[in-house]
């Protein structure tokens, strides 16, 4: 979760002005209230990205972490029943183009998907002793997580962009 909200909020800081942009795109926050709304999405990505590398609260952070990615959902939810498809998510993780994954209902599967995975982690533990194999293992599984990750993402990219060529 660290790399995943890491990632996002270096990409929203890298181009500001277009995440602001996107977050209007939306339509659900009033005009007054988006340099706020930015600014407090990008704290939030930030501080959730160095709860989780430095182990602060992991109750508390995999609780807000799962919010967060349920306002996003929501947000998403939104505007697909609107119809509003062509809106950039504003993700920037692993995004094929500076234009970003176009909303779909898979980045609401995806987000949930991870939700689980964050609730899943708050069940109780075996509390038994860690060794040397189990630290290897955790590596191991983070590096396939990522990548299973970025291949996801790029799976909806390629999904945006042949939708896109069908209706040209």
């Amino acid at each position: 979760m660290c790399v995943l909200f890491a990632s996002a909020a270096i990409h929203k800081l890298s181009q500001l002005d277009q995440f602001k942009m996107t977050l209007r795109d939306y339509r659900i926050l009033p005009e007054k209230g988006l340099a706020t709304a930015t600014l407090l999405v990008l704290s939030i990505e930030s501080i959730l990205a160095l709860s989780w590398l430095f182990q602060i609260a992991p109750v508390l952070n995999a609780l807000a972490s799962a919010a967060l990615l349920g306002v996003y959902s929501f947000a998403i939810g939104i505007n697909l029943a609107r119809g509003r498809v062509h809106i950039s998510c504003g993700c920037g993780f692993a995004a094929a183009t500076d234009a970003g994954t176009p909303i779909s209902s898979g980045l609401i599967l995806r987000n949930g998907a991870l939700i689980l995975i964050l609730l899943a982690s708050l069940l109780p533990s075996n509390g038994r002793e860690l060794i040397w194999i189990d630290y290897i293992v955790t590596a191991l599984s983070s590096v396939v997580a990522i990548l299973l990750y970025i291949s996801i993402s790029q799976l909806l990219n390629n999904n945006a962009s042949i939708a896109s060529w069908r209706t040209s």
